[in-house]
């Protein structure tokens, strides 16, 4: 027992205790489900399910009637039946049904010439998941279901008869492959139970046997058909191809539905494969196209369908032509008049030509709000003039230029969409910089010496400024991991660019930390000021440090810059001359041994090498599988560098695991260097590991062509001689096709490089083979045109002149050498204005002559899952139910056959957010390569949730609910649902975003609460998210209390009856002086679970406030024992709030729910107020305030209604009154 108030003397105190009870509950059931026979739910139902009757995984789901939630398709018995959702709750079996290349929850189609395969998968954690033997039937379906409905839906899946084949199995290992014999052509329902229950299905998957494959190629305008067999890829002449053109949704069939999907349009005209197997269908903009193919073979017809789901199939809109936008300045005062330039171009293969008409400019806000627009006209040259009067009341921030050019009208594409070309501006109410601020320091240094870092402060006006700095060293990073030297940089390559690379990063992007000490000041003297810094590498690994200067204007603002510093511990350094080579159980690596700061090769160098292995060890502990990580040393040796200071590490590499090279090196002064260098992976053995049946890969002779070469290309495949491969080389929205069959291993052919390929083009190679689609491709290709290159010049006729005299400028251009004819425009501007904003305008000639990446999809039947679908699942209201919030989307290794060629399929998590993609690649010849990218899970309107890690039956919280929606609207709706508790609201959005907190009521029985937020917005905008907490045990909580009085010193008991077979969670003893007294300590008390605390804003703002009106209390009473211990406490409260404030984030400075979440306008009000309350006590000083005020008003320009209320109100508090 703690006392919350000291024992007082001299009086009598009155005891109060509080034991609060706790035990165990029980689980919930679901509903009562009635299942129909048709997908209408019209009629009686065939029978109701009884709450708790356990179902496979649903086949599917179909969006309901307007304001109904979706129906399921499920199997009952054997027979497919209907349901309403919402009375169905998905429990996983840990079973599942798929095919060959275990993509869950489908089986790939199967040819009909040979044996029909399924793989059974089992999680070992459910019970069923380690039952071993199976049975496993095939259903048949109605196959009419392939053939559609025209602008009509599809006939529902339908069980045409008895099981065609049973088989049973025993299972072993994670998965389990099933024979299933041959089969007729048709569809079929594959459906697995367990051997003692095979009427209780616990997986299902739709299968498809046929014999017919369909590749199709799809770009802007049109779609390419390539019929073949689905065994051997040989072409099939004389397939009958029908196809419905798909429409985007209206905002009001969103709204009916909550989803996004396409919906039929128009059915087009039948055609039929010619000799080759190829035919093709033409689109409009905007339309997708849903393909669906039948052939009869030996007097059996067989189907295929592709792009059947809810996004068809389609290579994009087409880009006719583009606007290159500039503005006289990238940054304007309110009132200002912006003015600007379009040079419009139209698109074609290999040309770029004026474009002439009329255009639509706008001024668009950061939420899309159209300010103003002008309608204007480009002239014979492509060029067009707008302006843009800015009102005074103009709202400050960060807007764009769009120029909407239209597209002809033509019977094939009656309403084609626009193209449209932006330009980001700024308004700002700026005043120019007066002066410039540079830093240098050495690159590379050795630690113990003061590293001389140099400031550089001109006018803009010319001339030295002398200002005071401040010198800050806000981060530093390991350097240990050696990377090989970086290729030619991503500049150089002639790829497009929309924006100038000067809106990348540079000074606008550089922030000082809050509330960091400087680590030096100096003091510039006609403009130069240097200063030493004592920069170390601490436990012998080199570290990269950031220097950045500050110094402040004659207006107090901020002009910064800075330079990165490398720190060695010692006089040497090693690196990594090309990436390590792992294969045929040896591991190497290549290094070189240099001189610290002049980077002179040092042959002689004793170096140390150890190469350790780290793999994760499989443990099973209470019936469960887990992991703990390993190591183990491979070898340690001892090198000398040779000639040019090269060495080379080999080590065997046979065993499964990670590789890690340990690196240690000394100077002549004895000092010691330590590096790392990551080797690569071997991966782990398994018998259930799925290797393609066929690799494939094309090679080229190299990456940059120019037009009239010949690219060399090498196919290297493990395709069968004689299969047909075809090839495609696709350039921004054209491709041209060829057909070839392959002869061997390797063979290598040419393709000539003409105009229509620049300025960029990739080759995608796909075949048909053993039932998968091969497919594989180059990356981006170049085709740079150096003849459309202008060399342009302009000359002053003055270099320096007087203010208001005049000053000639001679432009001069010229291309190829040759004087050139051209429309030049022309800015002169001052350059303090770039300070304050860089020019966005791009290179013109990468604007427009930039290698961009085909729109091209490739799509294959091969490989895909049958229509309908098995083991799937969505959300009851139609919308996608995130849920998969892994952080890791795919981490392994894969071994390229010998084409040179692997193809790794990954799913991403549904956690929004952006993915690094890192590659590494080594080859058995010494040949090395890394890839750097990144892929985006993101949606234009998304829903965030955050909740409690934890929870305990019958326990309160916050849930905490939010809105992004990027295309920039006002309002959502939000509905938060705790089991079967649903709250609802509207949310204004600021800027796109808006969040809100929802109270939580854990249910008083079960082991998880499940959380879904759902969020809509008018135009069809949904998006829902789902997170599964977990319930502690507490059973029914009882609340005694007992009360009593002790005289004098001494012992009293206190007696709280039987409590039977309940255990005590908490016990709070008060000591006071009387009943009021021990009323007011219960103030600060709080419910707390003994193993898990959440601390929040809110809690901490709550309570600090709570001890500090204790504080006033007691102290009027006269009670300073009590004032003492509520003043004790609310110290403890100030620096727990004060820890939790964050100074980044997207929002700036401020405070989250937790350390760990966003900055909300809700939480820092919370802490302002509680910030002000403490201030008028004298706990915090006028500085801390003020920090805090100022992270309020910034958050006021961002937060919505709902959150500038509670911003406005705190900054009252705190003596400011809001804007």
């Amino acid at each position: 027992m703690t006392p919350l108030f000291p024992r007082f003397r001299r009086r009598p105190s009155l005891l109060l205790l509080t034991l609060l009870l706790g035990g165990a509950g029980a689980e919930r059931t679901v509903a009562p489900t009635p299942l129909y026979a048709a997908p209408d739910l019209r009629g009686a139902p065939v029978t109701t399910l009884p709450a708790g009757t356990p179902l496979a995984a649903p086949l599917g789901w179909q969006p309901g009637r307007a304001g109904q939630k979706p129906i399921l398709t499920l199997l009952w018995g054997d027979q497919v039946r209907y349901a309403r959702s919402g009375t169905v709750a998905g429990t996983p079996t840990g079973v599942n049904l798929g095919g060959r290349l275990a993509y869950y929850g489908y089986v790939e189609p199967q040819p009909a010439s040979g044996p029909v395969t399924v793989m059974l998968g089992r999680e070992g954690q459910g019970a069923a998941g380690r039952v071993t033997e199976w049975q496993v039937r095939v259903l048949p379906l109605d196959a009419a279901r392939l053939d559609g409905g025209g602008l009509n839906a599809a006939p529902p899946l339908r069980v045409t008869g008895p099981a065609v084949r049973t088989v049973e199995v025993k299972a072993s290992g994670e998965r389990t492959e099933v024979g299933l014999g041959r089969l007729a052509p048709g569809l079929y329902l594959v459906v697995a139970a367990r051997a003692d229950a095979p009427a209780k299905a616990l997986a299902t998957a739709v299968m498809q046997v046929t014999d017919l494959a369909l590749t199709t190629l799809a770009v802007p305008g049109g779609v390419e058909v390539w019929a073949t067999r689905l065994d051997t890829g040989q072409p099939l002449p004389g397939v009958r191809l029908s196809a419905v053109a798909l429409r985007p949704p209206t905002d009001e069939e969103q709204r009916q539905e909550g989803a996004w999907r396409f919906r039929p349009s128009r059915v087009l005209a039948p055609v039929t494969t010619d000799g080759r197997g190829f035919a093709r269908f033409g689109l409009r903009d905007g339309e997708r196209l849903a393909l669906r193919g039948r052939v009869t073979l030996g007097g059996a017809t067989h189907r295929a369908t592709l792009g059947t789901d809810d996004y068809g199939l389609g290579g994009g809109s087409p880009e006719r032509a583009r606007a290159y936008l500039q503005t006289d300045k990238p940054v304007y005062r309110p009132g200002e008049t912006l003015q600007g330039l379009a040079v419009v171009r139209s698109l074609g293969a290999g040309t770029r030509t004026p474009w002439r008409g009329a255009l639509t400019v706008r001024l668009v806000s950061g939420q899309s709000d159209v300010l103003a627009q002008a309608r204007v006209t480009a002239d014979a040259s492509g060029l067009a003039r707008f302006s843009f009067p800015l009102p005074e009341g103009v709202r400050t921030g960060e807007y764009r230029i769009e120029a909407e050019l239209p597209a002809t009208p033509s019977p094939a594409n009656p309403n084609p969409l626009p193209d449209v070309s932006a330009l980001p501006v700024r308004v700002q109410a700026f005043v120019k910089p007066q002066f410039t601020l540079d830093v240098t320091a050495p690159r590379e240094v050795v630690t113990g010496a003061g590293v001389p870092v140099t400031a550089r402060a001109e006018r803009f006006e010319g001339g030295g400024a002398n200002v005071a700095a401040e010198v800050y060293v806000p981060g530093s990073s390991d350097r240990a991991e050696l990377y090989p030297d970086a290729a030619e940089g991503v500049r150089a390559r002639p790829d497009f660019e929309a924006l100038s690379p000067d809106t990348w990063g540079g000074v606008s992007s550089l922030t000082v930390p809050q509330n960091r000490v400087p680590a030096a000041r100096l003091q510039t003297r006609q403009g130069t000021g240097t200063v030493s810094l004592p920069l170390t590498a601490p436990n012998g690994r080199p570290r990269d440090h950031v220097v950045l200067v500050r110094a402040r204007d004659e207006y107090g603002r901020d002009v910064l810059a800075s330079v990165p510093v490398t720190v060695h511990p010692a006089g040497v350094r090693l690196e990594l001359r090309r990436w390590p080579t792992l294969t045929g159980g040896k591991v190497s690596a290549a290094l070189r041994v240099r001189a610290v700061g002049p980077g002179t090769p040092l042959p002689g160098r004793t170096v140390t090498a150890t190469v350790v292995r780290t793999w994760q060890e499989r443990v099973a502990q209470g019936g469960r599988v887990t992991y703990r990580e390993r190591q183990e040393t491979v070898q340690k040796q001892t090198l000398r560098s040779g000639a040019g200071g090269t060495l080379t590490v080999t080590a065997p590499a046979a065993k499964p695991g990670g590789y890690t090279l340990r690196l240690e090196a000394k100077d002549a002064a004895g000092r010691v260097t330590r590096s790392v260098v990551s080797l690569g992976w071997v991966p782990e053995p398994s018998a259930g590991a799925v290797t393609p049946r066929y690799a494939l890969g094309v090679e080229t002779d190299r990456d940059t062509y120019r037009v009239g070469d010949a690219a060399r290309l090498t196919l290297r495949t493990t395709l069968p001689a004689g299969t047909p491969l075809r090839l495609v080389a696709a350039a921004e929205d054209r491709l041209t096709t060829r057909t070839v069959r392959v002869t061997g291993r390797t063979q290598t052919l040419t393709w000539p490089v003409t105009p229509d390929l620049s300025p960029g083009f990739r080759v995608q190679a796909v075949a048909v083979a053993g039932a998968d689609s091969v497919q594989a491709g180059t990356a981006l290709l170049y085709v740079p045109r150096p003849d459309r290159q202008l060399a342009v010049t302009v000359d002053p006729s003055r270099g320096q002149a007087r203010p208001g005299e005049e000053v000639t400028l001679s432009v001069a251009t010229r291309a190829g050498g040759q004087a050139a004819s051209a429309l030049v425009t022309l800015a002169v501007v001052n350059e303090a204005v770039y300070a304050v904003a860089p020019d966005p305008s791009p290179d013109p000639w990468r604007f427009l002559w930039g290698a961009t990446h085909p729109r091209l999809e490739v799509r294959s039947s091969a490989g895909a899952p049958a229509d309908g679908g098995g083991g799937g699942g969505g959300s009851p209201d139609g919308v996608p139910l995130r849920q998969d919030l892994r952080e890791v989307a795919y981490f392994g290794a894969v071994q390229t056959g010998a084409d040179g060629r692997a193809v790794v399929r990954v799913k991403l998590p549904e956690a929004l957010g952006r993915y690094r993609v890192t590659a590494r690649a080594f080859t058995p010849s010494g040949g090395a390569g890394a890839s750097r990218a990144s892929v985006t899970a993101a949606l234009p309107f998304a829903v965030r949730l955050t909740g409690p890690r934890v929870l305990t039956q019958g326990d309160v919280g916050s849930a905490y609910v939010g809105v992004q929606d990027r295309s920039g609207g006002k309002t959502a709706e939000v509905a938060l649902s705790a089991g079967t508790d649903v709250t609802t609201r509207t949310l204004t959005l600021n800027g796109g975003d808006a969040v809100t907190r929802f109270p939580l009521a854990a249910p008083l029985t079960g082991q998880k609460l499940t959380l879904e937020a759902r969020a809509s917005a008018p135009g069809g905008k949904a998006d829902a998210l789902r997170l599964t907490l977990p319930l502690r045990p507490a059973g029914p909580r009882t609340r005694l209390t007992r009360e009593g009085t002790l005289g004098a010193a001494g012992t009293r008991t206190v007696d709280f009856g039987d409590l039977g077979a309940t255990q005590a969670e908490a016990l709070t003893l008060t000591l006071a002086q009387t009943p009021l007294q021990a009323a007011l300590g219960g103030m600060d008390a709080y419910l707390a679970d003994p193993r898990e605390r959440w601390t929040t804003t809110d809690g901490v703002a709550a309570r600090l406030r709570a001890n500090l009106d204790l504080v006033g209390l007691a102290g009027a009473l006269g009670w300073p024992d009590v004032r003492e211990r509520a003043l004790g406490q609310a110290r403890r409260d100030l620096a727990t709030l004060l820890a939790l404030r964050q100074f980044g984030g997207e929002n700036g400075p401020g405070w989250g729910w937790t350390a760990q979440s966003g900055v909300s306008a809700e939480q820092t009000a919370h802490a302002l107020a509680a910030l002000a309350a403490a201030k008028g006590a004298g706990l915090t000083d006028a500085a801390t305030l003020r920090g805090a005020m100022e992270a309020a008003r910034d958050l006021l320009g961002k937060a919505s209604a709902e959150g500038r209320a509670p911003l406005a109100a705190a900054l009252a508090l705190a003596g400011d009154v809001a804007p």
